[in-house]
């Protein structure tokens, strides 16, 4: 029965956290995602009848798989990284990206990614990924404030765009006007569009 009521709850928001888990995890294997999502999912499944407010179940699932990803964090830091480009068909970002897997600055926009701090790009995603709103990413990450999480956002955006922005100004690699991150900065311009209307 408790499990019965856990799928319930659980699949309305089971696509979103493949996505969030392998966007997250996008410096390791597909594999190493996986089980990531594994862990908390049987975390979130032990811990289902300490859920006092079924409407909070979806923060409360993300929070369990950022838990996840740290702890996870934690035991490969000594890991070597599989680069991001290998990722093929992980589909780690929002619907603008979900094209062809070698689409111009798909690769470099999920390297940009890959090169925040694990707290700033858990937001991002957690906000344009799974999208969530300022609350509930806040609520995932334990911040304090609404402004608190609006400003890791920020942060991380800018962070991106300017990672973005150096390697064209390095004029790397061609992909059209400006190389591939001239084609990654348009990807992030057209998610930011898409967010705004």
């Amino acid at each position: 029965m408790h499990a019965d009521a856990f799928a319930e709850a659980l699949r309305p928001h089971y696509d979103d956290a493949v996505r969030y888990t392998r966007a997250l995890c996008a410096r390791w294997s597909p594999g190493d995602a996986d089980d990531v999502l594994q862990q908390a999912l049987l975390q979130a499944l032990e811990h289902y009848g300490s859920l006092r407010d079924p409407a909070k179940f979806r923060s409360w699932l993300f929070r369990i798989v950022t838990q996840c990803f740290h702890a996870a964090a934690r035991r490969h830091f000594w890991r070597r990284f599989v680069p991001l480009a290998e990722l093929g068909d992980a589909e780690p970002m929002p619907a603008v990206l979900r094209g062809r897997p070698d689409a111009p600055g798909r690769a470099a926009l999920l390297a940009a990614l890959g090169r925040l701090p694990d707290r700033d790009r858990a937001a991002l995603l957690l906000f344009e990924v799974a999208g969530m709103s300022l609350e509930e990413v806040g609520a995932v990450q334990g911040d304090r404030s609404v402004s608190a999480t609006k400003s890791r956002l920020s942060r991380a955006r800018q962070r991106v765009r300017e990672m973005l922005e150096a390697g064209v100004r390095a004029g790397r690699g061609p992909a059209g006007e400006g190389g591939v991150e001239a084609a990654a900065l348009r990807l992030l311009d057209e998610i930011d569009a898409r967010r705004k209307s």
